[in-house]
């Protein structure tokens, strides 16, 4: 059901059932139906990792959402547990969402989240990703992606397990 553009009514005017129904009933409905709304935590049985210098959906198939929206307008956010394994110098990793197939909140470079580590860190760091706009009526799907920085053996990691849950959440705004 779509919204109808409101009416300017105007003295005199004579206002049938069918211009109530559209104008109240069905506006009504539409804004009380339901929205999109995907929360899906996933207990990955391991770790993600990937020494890909460009950005790699992490997995298509467990972390993959997918939503349909009536109004266009989302908010997406992806809650996990990540860190970068290197031996003895400084690694960096981008984090971001990608929206039926175009990544999000950045640059295709940057992505919208950065975590760097000096010397020899792997940390564990909590990372909650958000991004949103409007990307039309229909059915859309978020990814999550990641990447490093290309230094020969340098791991991005983001963490599994039972104790780390990843977290993609979709709402209709």
């Amino acid at each position: 059901m779509a919204w109808n553009t409101p009416i300017t009514w105007v003295a005199g005017q004579l206002v049938g059932a069918s211009d109530l129904n559209g104008q109240i009933r069905d506006d009504l409905l539409y804004l009380l139906s339901g929205r999109g709304f995907i929360n899906n935590a996933v207990l990955p049985a391991g770790n993600y990792t990937t020494s890909s210098s460009t950005f790699v959906v992490v997995d298509t198939t467990n972390l993959s959402v997918t939503i349909y929206t009536q109004s266009g307008r989302l908010l997406i956010q992806c809650a996990f547990a990540a860190g970068t394994d290197n031996t003895a110098h400084t690694s960096q990793a981008w984090f971001s969402q990608q929206i039926d197939g175009v990544t999000i909140d950045g640059s295709a470079t940057y992505g919208s989240y950065s975590l760097k580590q000096t010397n020899g860190g792997n940390g564990n760091h909590q990372i909650c990703l958000l991004g949103g706009g409007n990307y039309g009526v229909g059915t859309h799907t978020i990814k999550l992606v990641y990447r490093g920085d290309g230094t020969a053996g340098d791991l991005v990691t983001i963490y599994g397990g039972a104790t780390q849950p990843i977290r993609p959440t979709g709402l209709e705004q």
